[in-house]
């Protein structure tokens, strides 16, 4: 039975446990620590904001010692999107090099556009600007939110915009993609890679 919201330090508290369970990469999962592993990626299917926020943390923050395969198992075959998608941002957190092949396959082949986009993220949260085309994308979306929520990230990861206003006429937002596209062709991948790298590095405010 559900009894509220569990205080991020309890699941903190929680998570390291189970961390210390199986420290490294390499060793075997306790039957225990599997289950545990196996009900968060299942949970990301019905949690919702501050929730699946924090499960999403536990599983690419604090549990990416174990939590990689199971992550990139569900990325690559779990029958919902949405547990696609969580794994998908759980697997940018990781710094995991492991995670970048299939994100890189989810963000160009997902059936789900939403599993994609949330891939393409994670694989520019990794420093690999193969995301750049797909996000890209969600600039050209007839749903305002989606467009606003696109151009927030690409202005986190490079601190640019090209005068993109999500808002603005289908006009001037296509004129602002095609600047978008023209600056990733200008730099290529490595200069979109460092951009980056730079932004990331810069002390926030």
């Amino acid at each position: 039975m559900r009894t509220g919201r569990a205080a991020p330090a309890a699941l903190l508290a929680a998570s390291l446990a189970l961390a210390a369970c199986a420290s490294t990469s390499d060793a075997p999962v306790d039957p225990a620590t599997d289950d545990q592993i196996r009900s968060r990626v299942e949970a990301m299917g019905t949690l919702r904001g501050v929730e699946l926020e924090e499960n999403i943390r536990m599983l690419g923050e604090f549990l990416r010692g174990i939590s990689v395969p199971y992550l990139v198992d569900a990325v690559e075959s779990h029958g919902d999107p949405k547990v696609r998608a969580g794994c998908a941002s759980a697997l940018g957190l990781t710094s995991d090099g492991r995670a970048v092949a299939p994100l890189a396959r989810a963000a160009e082949g997902d059936s789900d556009s939403g599993v994609r986009y949330t891939a393409a993220y994670g694989l520019l949260l990794l420093r690999d600007p193969r995301g750049f085309p797909v996000l890209f994308e969600t600039l050209r979306s007839d749903d305002p939110l989606r467009r606003r929520v696109g151009i927030d990230r690409l202005r986190q990861l490079t601190g640019l915009d090209h005068g993109y206003d999500p808002s603005g006429p289908p006009a001037g937002r296509e004129e602002a993609v095609a600047r978008w596209e023209g600056w990733l062709r200008e730099v290529g991948p490595t200069g979109a890679a460092m951009s980056i790298q730079l932004a990331r590095r810069e002390p926030r405010r």
